[in-house]
């Protein structure tokens, strides 16, 4: 399985700006839990980006010990979201309590 994009992203995508760090104010936080979904993060968070344009927005995704390389896909894509990586699968609400 190919964890790369398949399509280039808009030209309008590729210049918006980064999402919140943890030391910035953030008017809103999104709590993404993945459990194998790697390939359907970059949708996601390319739509999330877009859809938060005007406002600070802090992602935070924690990874419930997905065994298709989501933690490092998210790593090396997506630095500017937050990553919390589980040794193993603490199930969808203490994932968002984690957040």
């Amino acid at each position: 399985m190919s964890l790369q994009p398949t399509m280039e992203p808009p030209a309008s995508e590729t210049l918006l700006p980064r999402f919140a760090g943890v030391g910035d104010a953030a008017d809103l936080c999104v709590v993404i839990v993945n459990y194998n979904t790697a390939h359907l993060l970059e949708r996601c968070i390319g739509r999330l980006r877009v859809a938060s344009r005007d406002i600070a927005v802090r992602v935070v995704i924690v990874d419930n010990a997905s065994r298709d390389g989501s933690a490092a896909f998210i790593r090396e894509h997506f630095p500017d979201c937050v990553l919390i990586a589980n040794e193993e699968n603490v199930g969808f609400g203490r994932a968002n309590n984690q957040a």
